[in-house]
């Protein structure tokens, strides 16, 4: 297996002089901001919301982060680069005699729920002085977010907020809650009422001493005035926090400050049961804290070893997959929150904002496959549970389980892409059970999987008239690639019978997929056997990616001749030698320009031809350098994205396509996989995130929030706003 050059980037330092989007905090489908890499995280540059960070140094004012709050015209920093890890945005930038190095981290926690559930990302601002400068310097740190994040769930309108400050030992921080009403709700500590709840927190372990403010425009021109915030708090108002010192030139003195941000919702989903019923889900982390202090205070807590754990991560996908999904749980019937009904829900970010897309979530299936495969069982089951209800009538697989996220509410809408989302249903079922080793959504809906291969079976060679998915402008009529999929999803069955002991129905699906697969190899190439059709009865001029070729060779079916890879390989190479540059990849087929990024890393994961490999996934990086953003959907020519592009979503777990391979049983056959007995507790040793940078920087939606910090130095005198210097730290 060869690995390409890119899997082994884990940092990438962008040339600031060709901007494109990269994730600043992303952690959940609601925190979940991409902002251009020249900008400085300007997050009220797209929204409404405002998040500021500015330094005074000798009495001359910078922006570090985001946007001014009115016309004044203070002066930007010198950004040097910026540097992007699978968990970190970094900046680098310079404010007069200061070095700042500014940097967003969203943790990402494979193996532990708790932590992962957590909807909270850290900003961490280093300062030291520049090498040539001899004399103290004196500095005011300000920062600021508005109440405006708090309406940043599609669809609800912020009236208003209301804000409040707690201080718990090391840490501060200002609480703001989303108003929907015009009466003020019960207002504290816990989450309550399926409001919006944002938080600001701070660190008070530093070499200075913190004060924080809440009004609108006076925290603001308390510091512009005098470099320090008047602990004076309005409940309705916009919070703030700042802090003046001094750095010295000796010992080489750095101060750190660390903020936190999140938010947070009880419900976090509305889903329906089986039989019907609306049901409320809470945020998994409920389960171990009910109030907001000791979540808050349990974050900050949690930063230093946050770091280190987040060290093993180098795959640049990971943030765009993981921040588009949420684990919520149920509460039992004893009114305790259930921690053995976990489901995960994913948002079609970028593309339709609808619950668990189906094809979206077959796009993004390897990276659950290598990261952890307990999270992909935790995505299926919402979709098992609700085509098995009385409320989904029809004889193929569903698109999604809900239009508009957080409401997974169900959708029974009539579709033509049944053989596609079925295939999809099938193949990562069983993808699932083997990487799992745990049968037990096979067992439980056995009889839902049968009833899908047998529509596919009407269909399978010969495919009707469909899209290949909710979001693409490509109509299929006899499409191979599709043929194919019906093929191999036929085997997958054959497989997952085998697995649960149901040995005619095994030898059954078998047959039929043997059979179907060798008129496939037949009627499916041109008549120089050059490569693949478009479509059957297809002149030889067509071709398409015959990207569904990957589950054959993921899940070992062997069905498909080595000769055919080969031979799409080779077809490949001749289409791509000597193109253009710059080259932003191959088309879908050749009746159109649009490229899918996804589709195409599926490709580049099963071509026998290291060079075509490279070739496609090099496009790719080469597109995402030169247009400024990566969406999954684009022009292969100009670079231009086309409408519904999947920027910065979940498809970009396709970058784990090549690595899914080198599973260890993936692949091995039916007769020689598991029994069935896997536990449905997470893996304690998930594969290292060592992954393509390909789809890990894509994407451009902005969202915003208020709240005004200043940090002061350690003061002589118990008064709190006394105006005092940072005590230079010597060797």
């Amino acid at each position: 297996m060869f690995i390409p050059l890119c899997v082994l980037i884990s940092l990438i330092v962008c040339d600031i002089g060709g901007a494109f989007e990269v994730p600043t905090i992303v952690r959940s489908p609601f925190l979940n901001e991409w902002t251009a890499s020249d900008r400085v995280s300007q997050f009220s540059s797209g929204g409404s919301f405002t998040w500021t960070g500015l330094i005074s140094v000798d009495n001359v004012t910078y922006v570090w982060w985001g946007d001014t709050l009115d016309s004044v015209a203070h002066k930007k920093t010198n950004l040097f680069d910026v540097q992007v890890t699978p968990t970190r945005t970094i900046y680098i930038m310079q404010a007069g005699l200061v070095n700042l190095n500014v940097t967003a981290f969203s943790p990402i926690e494979p193996t532990d729920l708790l932590r992962q559930s957590l909807p909270f990302a850290y900003l961490s601002l280093s300062l030291t002085l520049t090498a040539t400068t001899e004399i103290d310097t004196n500095v005011s740190i300000y920062t600021y977010i508005d109440g405006d994040w708090t309406g940043n769930i599609e669809g609800v309108t912020s009236t208003g907020e209301v804000w409040r400050t707690v201080y718990l030992g090391d840490n501060v921080y200002h609480h703001c809650q989303f108003l929907n009403t015009t009466s003020t709700p019960e207002f504290g500590d816990q989450l309550n009422g399926g409001l919006t709840n944002v938080v600001y927190g701070m660190s008070l372990n530093t070499p200075g001493h913190i004060t924080q403010c809440s009004g609108s425009s006076d925290c603001y021109d308390q510091w512009l005035a005098t470099g320090r915030l008047y602990e004076c708090n309005s409940s309705m108002s916009n919070p703030t926090v700042s802090a003046p010192g001094v750095l010295s030139p000796s010992g080489n003195q750095v101060l750190t400050l660390l903020w936190t941000l999140g938010m947070m919702r009880d419900p976090a989903i509305t889903y329906t049961t089986p039989n019907g019923a609306s049901q409320h889900r809470s945020p998994y982390f409920k389960s171990q804290y009910s109030n907001i202090s000791s979540i808050v205070a349990f974050v900050l807590k949690d930063f230093d070893n946050a770091t280190k754990r987040a060290d093993d991560l180098v795959s640049l996908s990971t943030r765009a997959v993981m921040g588009s999904t949420e684990l919520a749980i149920s509460n039992g019937s004893d009114g305790n929150f259930n921690t053995s009904d976990v489901k995960l829900f994913m948002m079609d970010i970028g593309t339709s904002d609808r619950v668990n897309p189906i094809s979206t979530l077959y796009a993004a299936f390897p990276f659950f496959l290598y990261v952890n495969p307990m999270y992909l069982g935790y995505l299926l089951e919402p979709l098992f549970e609700y085509q098995s209800s009385p409320q989904y009538p029809l004889p193929y697989a569903a698109v999604d389980v809900g239009l508009q996220y957080p409401n997974a509410t169900g959708d029974n809408q009539p579709h033509n892409q049944g053989l596609d989302e079925s295939g999809n249903m099938l193949i990562m079922s069983l993808a699932h059970a083997r990487a799992a080793n745990d049968t037990t959504l096979l067992v439980a809906y056995y009889d839902l999987l049968k009833s899908w291969t047998e529509f596919i079976a009407t269909y399978a060679l010969t495919p009707p008239q469909g899209n290949a998915s909710p979001n693409s402008t490509t109509t299929l009529v006899q499409s191979t690639n599709l043929a194919l999929k019906g093929v191999l999803s036929i085997q997958a069955m054959s497989e997952i019978s085998h697995m649960l002991g149901q040995m005619d129905d095994s030898k059954r699906y078998s047959e039929r997929a043997s059979n179907d697969a060798r008129v496939w190899s037949t009627v499916a190439l041109a008549s120089d056997k050059s490569h693949v059709l478009s479509n059957y009865g297809d002149s030889d001029s067509h071709w398409a990616l015959i990207y569904n070729l990957y589950a054959d060779r993921l899940l070992g079916m062997d069905l498909v001749n080595d000769s055919v890879y080969d031979l799409q390989s080779t077809y490949l190479k001749n289409m791509t030698y000597g193109t253009k540059s710059p080259f932003y990849g191959v088309p879908m087929d050749d009746t159109s320009d649009v490229g899918d990024a996804a589709w195409t890393m599926f490709t580049a994961a099963v071509v026998t031809d290291s060079i075509v490999r490279d070739v496609l996934l090099t496009a790719l990086w080469t597109r995402l350098n030169a247009t400024g953003s990566g969406p999954n959907l684009y022009n292969t020519t100009t670079g231009t994205s086309v409408s519904n592009n999947g920027e910065m979503g979940p498809a970009n777990g396709a970058a784990f396509a090549l690595l899914a391979l080198t599973i260890p049983g993936l692949s091995v056959a039916a007769s020689n996989s598991g029994n069935g007995n896997g536990s449905n507790s997470l893996s304690s040793q998930p594969h290292s995130l060592v992954g393509p940078v390909v789809g890990g920087v894509l994407g451009c939606r902005t969202f915003c929030a208020s709240s005004h910090w200043l940090l002061l130095p350690e003061a002589s005198s118990t008064t709190r706003d006394a105006t005092i210097q940072f005590e230079p730290i010597r060797q």
